[in-house]
């Protein structure tokens, strides 16, 4: 079997055996969450009625872990690769600890409720982990004036970017679809950019993430909620995503091959993908400390909520922001070819502050017709 078959067969092996681990597993917990009453609360931020339990996010590690371990199987059988005798091994591995971690306090909060305080202790350590395995920004490629960076800078910033990212999917996660399928997307183009520069070990953590996540994708935004076919991430979900998502982009922005064979900037390539949700963030927290509340404080401010204000329903609104996921990253890696990094992080800022004054525009329009 030539290489490139072989790695074909494996992508659509993970792809198809994690969608069905995921699709047998998720009406068990949607039924375990009816039984013990672990439904999402409405209030006048949420979008949704009725009650639809919020356990799904308690699929995604267990069944992304189990896919890996089978096609670590059949590597070994095809090729007779042996993870024992990998030495690129450790990052992979320590990036599964670090998950696993934020998985449970995820589950925990899910469950039980967990303070913010201690969530954010214990993102602070999955990101000192993942860090001391030797996965941190290392050079910005000439973004921002800046190229390799000094060891004392590098890997604090990492880390408070890993938790801006966890933090990032956690409040992106307010429609039914966003934070799944901005995750579906970001995960198909990590994975098949770690599959060109053969880094496989990444490549199929991220295509296992897609095989998984489907399955949820249909139940989160078709389910229908009366006839308990209808669930929700809740934060063991969306933490664990962030996380994985900010693993994948550090690891691409480590990848200089990126840069060799395609012209791209790595770190373009790396975070064009995650802009929706990290502006998302940036702004809200913003307007949060100007206006003198906490950060963490719920609101109705968030970009899915602008959108929903403006007039657009759910599903127009998820089709909105993943379009947008698509053409900031399909145009940031065109244009890299040809115009600096600094420039194309300048005009993503532009290009995302318009768009909010289009948005501002319409919901006041909308507001005046219902006046």
């Amino acid at each position: 079997m030539s290489p490139a078959l072989s790695i074909a067969v494996e992508i659509l092996f993970i792809i198809l055996v994690s969608s069905v681990v995921s699709n047998f597993l998720l009406p068990h917990v949607s039924l375990l969450a009816v039984k013990k009453r672990l439904f999402d609360k409405t209030d006048r931020r949420k979008t949704h009625s009725g009650l639809v339990p919020r356990l799904g996010g308690l699929v995604f590690f267990p069944c992304i872990c189990a896919t890996l371990v089978l096609a670590l199987l059949l590597r070994h059988f095809i090729n007779g690769y042996s993870l024992l005798l990998d030495t690129n091994a450790i990052q992979p591995l320590f990036s599964l600890i670090a998950l696993l971690l934020l998985y449970g306090v995820g589950a925990a909060d899910d469950v039980f409720g967990v303070r913010y305080c201690y969530k954010l202790a214990v993102q602070l350590l999955c990101g000192t982990l993942i860090v001391s395995s030797g996965l941190y920004f290392g050079n910005f490629y000439g973004a921002f004036g800046l190229c390799e960076l000094p060891q004392w800078f590098a890997c604090p910033f990492t880390v408070i970017v890993l938790m801006l990212l966890c933090n990032a999917m956690n409040f992106i996660d307010g429609i039914d679809g966003l934070a799944a399928g901005i995750t579906i997307i970001a995960c198909i183009y990590m994975g098949t950019v770690f599959l060109i520069v053969t880094n496989y070990s990444f490549g199929f953590i991220a295509f296992a993430a897609v095989g998984t996540l489907l399955p949820f994708f249909y139940y989160n935004v078709f389910g229908n909620a009366k006839r308990g076919r209808k669930i929700f991430m809740g934060d063991a979900g969306s933490l664990t995503l962030g996380l994985m998502l900010g693993i994948l982009a550090i690891k691409m922005c480590q990848t200089e091959q990126i840069e060799q064979n395609t012209g791209v900037n790595p770190v373009v390539a790396a975070m064009s993908v995650l802009i929706v949700p990290v502006f998302d963030l940036l702004r809200v927290f913003i307007f949060r400390i100007v206006h003198h509340k906490s950060p963490f404080l719920p609101d109705r401010n968030h970009i899915h909520h602008r959108l929903m204000s403006a007039g657009l329903n759910q599903h127009q609104a998820l089709i909105v922001l993943l379009l947008t996921t698509v053409l900031f990253t399909g145009l940031n890696i065109l244009l890299s070819r040809y115009v600096s990094a600094t420039l194309i992080f300048i005009a993503d800022v532009l290009v995302w502050a318009a768009a909010h004054g289009v948005v501002a525009h319409a919901i006041g329009k909308a507001r005046g017709a219902n006046s």
